[in-house]
């Protein structure tokens, strides 16, 4: 470097550090509360029955309930040809003002995700991954990424990425039907919804 010139290196180093980094992934925008709020009524609808079926051919069922006074949507989530132990669970819920799925995978491990994008109507949601549990680091197998389409009272869709190593890829899309319609909660005493 020449010496006579230091103040070349300072504004050359002021450059790079302003200049954008090539390959950083810029963060996803943050869907608003209203949309997050909407979006979470869509999931709260779909309490009740669901049978599934995959664009792969495979076949299961699905059920949606309400948990903690209605703050947690919970999905469990079988397959017709498989033992119990495979079931699968996901839980939906809102979080200083984002909402988050966390899904108990047969894979052993727990990934939670976030919704980074909810369509103007709220009937469509995609989900990417934040963290997770039961994994030592983001390269183990997890189901990563997942989009929901909330199509009529009747029908949805889901699609999940499977990530592992470094690589994403899109698994199978499903399309659920309503099995029953959902039950409304019978009405109870007020002593007898207070918390215990």
């Amino acid at each position: 470097m020449d010496a006579r010139r230091p103040g070349m290196l300072v504004a050359g180093l002021a450059l790079l550090a302003a200049a954008p980094c090539l390959g950083a992934v810029a963060p996803e925008p943050t869907p608003s509360p209203a949309l997050v709020e909407r979006a979470y009524q869509r999931f709260h609808g779909l309490v009740g029955e669901w049978r599934g079926q995959s664009t792969q051919g495979w076949t299961g069922r699905s059920e949606y309930r309400l948990l903690g006074r209605g703050t947690v949507v919970l999905a469990l989530s079988s397959f017709d040809d498989a033992p119990p132990e495979r079931d699968m669970a996901s839980a939906v819920h809102r979080d200083a003002g984002r909402l988050l799925l966390t899904h108990y995978c047969e894979a052993g491990n727990q990934p939670r995700l976030v919704a980074t994008r909810i369509s103007p109507d709220a009937r469509e949601v995609e989900f990417q991954f934040v963290d997770g549990t039961g994994m030592e680091s983001r390269d183990d197998g997890h189901m990563d990424r997942a989009l929901f389409r909330f199509l009529d009272d009747g029908s949805f869709t889901s699609r999940w990425t499977w990530y592992v190593g470094g690589r994403e890829s899109w698994m199978e899309e499903i399309v659920y039907r309503r099995a029953q319609p959902a039950a409304a909660a019978p009405l109870q005493p007020a002593a007898a919804r207070e918390h215990h």
